[in-house]
């Protein structure tokens, strides 16, 4: 479908960038790399007048490591996130989830932010986020607030975002000593098609027994969903492979999954199942491996 006449506004500043959000409202949506928004306005999913480009920003194009903590533009793409050394080595599970996501130009292109503000349930990215324990930093018309990950969605494309917000870094604080933290996804062969499930683990170890477990489900329900009673089963246990599964079947039972063209409900608990397995396996391997 062809996309209607557009106004596109090229700002200097994330003050002009917020002013212009708030004028515009819903006739508005800030544009970054754009692969969801044009995407979206091509197949009718909205219309908006206006798109206000924040691409000249470049101190959101960074990822530092300011003593420990990961600091992430919220510019920086897909294809730099799978690509950094410093990701890999403060929290690979972003990484993983950044080298899962669709085809190699759309990763070129996509960016952080976008991937989180959109609040599309299968988006990749926020359940590696939110088992990291992540925390948004929000700019609004010269103020800033900050929002834990995990607190940001509200239900499919609807988020805490306001008029005038703009996403400007990703924090994420630095993993404790024996920490191990996995992504594993399913989806479709098709390069573009949505993720049908994918699950982020966050393990902790001390003395072989689990003292922290975090346990991030994505697309299989309206937001990115913490398994909290799976991660509670695995604590003060020793991580063997019969905890495992039973933490396992618990997350599957925790999903909220919907039948769908990619997959029915019991496909998809099981596909939740198996790829929690998976992920917890191996991040118990890699808290071991650290300490």
């Amino acid at each position: 479908m062809k996309i209607p006449e557009i106004i596109i506004h090229e700002t200097e500043s994330l003050l002009q960038a917020s002013q212009l959000s708030r004028q515009f409202g819903q006739d508005g949506k800030l544009l970054a790399g754009g692969t969801d928004v044009v995407v979206d306005l091509k197949q009718n999913r909205y219309y908006v007048q206006h798109l206000i480009s924040i691409n000249n920003f470049h101190a959101l194009k960074k990822i530092d490591d300011i003593n420990g903590t990961l600091k992430i533009g919220a510019l920086v793409t897909s294809r730099e996130l799978e690509n950094s050394a410093c990701v890999r080595k403060k929290c690979i599970a972003l990484s993983e989830a950044a080298a899962s996501m669709a085809s190699p130009p759309i990763r070129n292109t996509a960016t952080i932010g976008g991937n989180i503000a959109g609040g599309i349930p299968s988006a990749d990215l926020p359940p590696s986020l939110i088992s990291a324990e992540a925390v948004l930093h929000i700019y609004n018309d010269g103020h800033e607030r900050q929002i834990p990950l995990k607190d940001f969605f509200v239900f499919v494309r609807e988020t805490k975002l306001e008029a005038g917000d703009i996403i400007t870094f990703i924090e994420i604080p630095p993993l404790p000593e024996r920490t191990g933290i996995a992504y594993q996804k399913f989806g479709l062969r098709e390069a573009n098609a949505c993720t049908v499930a994918g699950v982020a683990a966050r393990i902790t170890l001390e003395n072989n027994r689990i003292i922290t477990s975090i346990i991030t489900l994505g697309a299989v329900a309206p937001t990115p969903l913490i398994a909290i009673k799976a991660s509670q089963h695995l604590q003060d246990k020793c991580p063997d492979d019969e905890i495992i599964k039973e933490a396992s079947k618990i997350a599957a039972e925790e999903a909220r999954p919907i039948d769908d063209i990619r997959g029915t409900i019991d496909h998809r608990r099981q596909i939740v199942q198996t790829l929690t397995k998976r992920a917890l396996h191996l991040a118990i391997k890699r808290a071991n491996e650290t300490g």
